[in-house]
């Protein structure tokens, strides 16, 4: 009978999400809410770390994939909507800050250490790639030629919208703004808005 109880104030979907990710291992805050089916994923033999805080949010369909020690964490009141796809390998790091939002279908690659920080807004379709495979041998397979790492690094209060690419290596400043469909090739300062492929400042937002 408590188990039904238990099972009723939590919601069926939430029930299923802490009980898969606490058989992975997972270190799970309070409040926790999944709406729909959840994906979770991890090689055998993993040894990192999944860390979740209060009142995070999945939608359906999120995919959390962990392999050769990737590590994810999540802060307090992040928001992962529907097939938002978080990915840890090489022993990185992928970690997102308080109440920040990943936009539907949009995928971070965590290759290399993945840092976003507070309240950030990620759109839909987004793509944080921090690792990403290497090609100009055009006698030997591309998966065969190996990747290139560099680390991502994502301020406060930023936002990318829809369709945004950001390449390995990249640092984008708080408060910038990237435009839909952009390619962040390199750094962004802070306070900027960017857009273009390659996104270039278009505008210092501290200025009327």
């Amino acid at each position: 009978m408590a188990a039904r109880k238990h099972a009723v104030r939590w919601g069926f979907w939430s029930l299923l999400a802490w009980l898969r990710l606490r058989a992975a291992g997972a270190k799970i805050g309070r409040g926790l809410r999944a709406l729909g089916p959840i994906l979770v994923r991890i090689d055998p033999g993993w040894r990192g770390e999944i860390i979740i805080g209060d009142n995070v949010t999945l939608l359906p369909y999120v995919d959390l994939r962990l392999r050769e020690r990737g590590s994810i964490f999540l802060g307090d009141g992040v928001y992962l909507e529907t097939m938002a796809r978080l990915v840890a390998a090489n022993q990185a790091k992928l970690q997102i800050g308080v109440e920040t939002q990943v936009g539907m279908g949009s995928i971070l690659n965590a290759g290399d250490d993945i840092t976003i920080g507070n309240q950030v807004a990620i759109a839909a379709y987004s793509l944080l790639v921090a690792a990403e495979h290497t090609y100009f041998d055009p006698h030997t397979p591309i998966k065969q030629q190996g990747y290139r790492y560099a680390p991502i690094t994502i301020g406060n209060d930023v936002w990318l919208a829809t369709g945004v690419l950001v390449r390995p290596g990249v640092t984008i400043g708080s408060g910038a703004v990237i435009g839909a469909q952009s390619v962040v090739h390199s750094d962004i300062p802070a306070y900027v808005l960017a857009v273009g492929n390659p996104a270039k400042m278009v505008r210092d937002r501290k200025t009327v």
